[in-house]
């Protein structure tokens, strides 16, 4: 076969070459190549240490598509090039020289297992090792998809288990193990932030169309978002989320996991995800929002699952950082030599915590608990002398019954007790007090998952909800949700916004129609015709046991007041013990409160 130019020069090359490999290279032999080689789209990137001093040493780098040493007479050398040493690439701390490298593949190569060689001629032996690579056809064939203009995440998922996997996967830098370990609707979800983010990066870089590199820097975060997000609601893969979230920290929040204290700490992944639904219970739309609170709820796995005997050092080390606790009271703490390890034991008692308010309050009560562990201990060891006489034991009738509901809160779904025990609804919501008709309403929901608090331990039951935030509760109470839902409505127009899958949800549900002007009403507060009108709907398809009303009964002295929508709704409701007025009057226009909300909504459930 006759050689051409590119040929010739590459052989002479290859017998001009200086050795030069790693340190436990022998002559005529072969070494797998260091794992610091990898595929980045059509180039493969890697790097290779030198052993020779000389300036100008010439390295080679060979990819061939048979597994075999380069034979240019067979030509199985698919990738070739030459690169001379130079006195820049020296390593201080290595005896020698540093060679990174990226080597183009043709267009032509087709995906496949090839075999990279490298670094010292044909006499001294080179390095290999294979890779595997997604042909430029088949990254253009998925490019297709993700820049089709009407494309859907049913569309990308689909796509993806048509590729050669986890090939695609990997090659997207997507860890396909947890990828695909995601349940459907977590496959789905990382589909869609995957077109969102893509979508917003052609519009930043004023792109026609994306390339698939472009995607590589992208797709990492979509996974935290979908991981995190899925995790979360099954209870499961927790370490697989954590590696995820780990492995993209840098790039993504610009955490160097490698140097970052607090992730040395965070092992198990479950404290991690809880802590950081736990600062953000709603669902996730970017990695962004999730950037927002990585480091808090870092603090605080990592505080959980540091050893207990030295929380209260880790707690000093961040506390300017975080916890931004009296200063005396942690030294007085770690001096004081008889309590130290009772405040340790304390701690770890009311431990885990997974927000800073619940941190907040485990820390006030920490001197009283350690305290009381003292006391107790020595008490028992010292045969009961000294001490005052303490209570008089016995009949505890001085103690009240308190009638207001206990609030066991379930870590799944809004945020961990602190002290893993019951808390009184007013302890949980401290805004509610004045709403002991609601209390049971608030209870139940919270407990299921249906509604939450607004922070700080705040309900704020007084405020009107608007109409986007009521199409949230009534889908999350009747279970509607659907993310393949898409919405008619001219103000419901951005996928993007946190409300578009609940009132897409509610509308293929039909149990909203929107407005007369194709309007949903975004912003505009619920009134209370409107919300008997939804629940009535969302009751008929749950096929709840409704009472008809009797005809000759006028429930209340305004129902002349209310829309023709909405009488029949109002009606029912009322004889089904749904909803109620205040001195006989509905008020059909007023906005509805959270806590009348609460209220309705849990009614319903209840005759279903």
């Amino acid at each position: 076969m006759k050689l051409n130019s590119k040929r010739l020069i590459s052989a002479i090359l290859a017998l001009c070459m200086i050795a030069c490999a790693l340190p436990s290279l022998a002559a005529d032999t072969e070494q797998e190549l260091d794992a610091s080689v990898e595929v980045v789209g059509d180039q493969i990137i890697g790097a290779l240490r030198c052993l020779d001093e000389g300036e100008g040493t010439i390295m080679t780098v060979y990819v061939t598509d048979d597994g075999n040493m380069p034979d240019f007479l067979k030509g199985n050398i698919v990738a070739f090039d030459a690169f001379a040493v130079n006195a820049g690439q020296r390593a201080a701390d290595f005896n020698g020289f540093i060679v990174t490298f990226g080597l183009k593949m043709p267009e032509t190569a087709p995906t496949g297992t090839y075999t990279v060689y490298m670094g010292a001629s044909f006499t001294s032996g080179y390095l290999y090792g294979d890779i595997d690579y997604l042909g430029k056809a088949d990254r253009n064939s998925f490019m297709d998809v993700i820049n089709a203009p009407d494309v859907t995440p049913e569309d990308v998922v689909a796509k993806l288990a048509a590729m050669p996997e986890p090939l695609t996967l990997d090659s997207l830098r997507v860890d396909s193990g947890v990828y695909n370990k995601l349940p459907a609707a977590g496959k789905l979800r990382y589909a869609e932030i995957l077109l969102n983010k893509a979508a917003q990066y052609k519009e930043d870089h004023n792109l026609p169309l994306l390339e698939f590199e472009d995607l590589t820097g992208l797709s990492g975060g979509a996974l935290i978002v979908a991981a995190l997000d899925s995790s979360f609601e099954t209870k499961s893969n927790y370490k697989e989320t954590y590696d995820v979230i780990k492995e993209n920290s840098l790039a993504q929040f610009g955490i160097d996991p490698e140097t970052d204290d607090r992730f040395a700490r965070v092992t198990s992944g479950e404290n991690l995800v809880k802590a950081i639904k736990a600062n953000h219970p709603e669902e996730f739309n970017s990695v962004e929002e999730i950037g927002e609170v990585i480091p808090t709820a870092l603090y605080l796995a990592a505080l959980n699952e540091t050893p207990y005997r030295s929380r209260i050092d880790f707690i000093k080390s961040n506390n300017v950082a975080f916890f931004r606790l009296p200063t005396a009271d942690i030294n007085d703490i770690l001096s004081n030599k008889k309590l130290v390890d009772y405040y340790h034991s304390a701690l770890n008692e009311m431990l885990p915590v997974y927000t800073k308010d619940d941190f907040d309050k485990v820390w006030a009560k920490l001197p009283d608990e350690a305290q009381k562990a003292y006391d107790k201990d020595h008490k028992s060891s010292g045969g009961g002398s000294g001490g005052g006489s303490g209570s008089s034991g016995g009949s505890g009738s001085s103690s009240k019954k308190n009638k207001n509901p206990t609030l066991t809160v379930n870590p799944g779904l809004v945020r961990d007790d602190p002290l893993d025990k019951k808390l009184l609804i007013t302890e949980y919501y401290d805004d509610v007090a004045d709403y002991a008709w609601a209390h049971v309403a608030i209870l139940d929901l919270t407990q299921n998952g249906v509604i939450s608090g607004t922070g700080n331990n705040k309900f704020e039951p007084a405020r009107t909800l608007k109409r986007e935030e009521f199409m949230k509760l009534l889908v999350n109470a009747f279970g509607l949700a659907d993310m393949k839902a898409t919405s008619s409505f001219s103000d419901v127009s951005d996928p993007n916004a946190w409300y578009y899958m609940y009132i897409a949800s509610a509308e293929k549900a039909g149990i909203t129609s929107g407005r007369g002007d194709g309007t949903f009403g975004i912003g505009d507060d619920v009134t209370r015709e409107e919300m008997a009108a939804l629940i009535y709907r969302a009751a008929l398809k749950a096929n709840a046991r409704l009472t008809a009303p009797t005809a000759a009964i006028t429930p209340y002295s305004d129902i002349n007041e209310v829309s023709p929508y909405a009488v029949d709704a109002v009606r029912i409701l009322a004889a089904s013990g749904v909803i109620s007025a205040t001195n006989g009057v509905f008020g059909p226009k007023e906005g509805t409160s959270r806590a009348q909300a609460a209220v309705a909504i849990y009614s319903i459930r209840n005759l279903i």
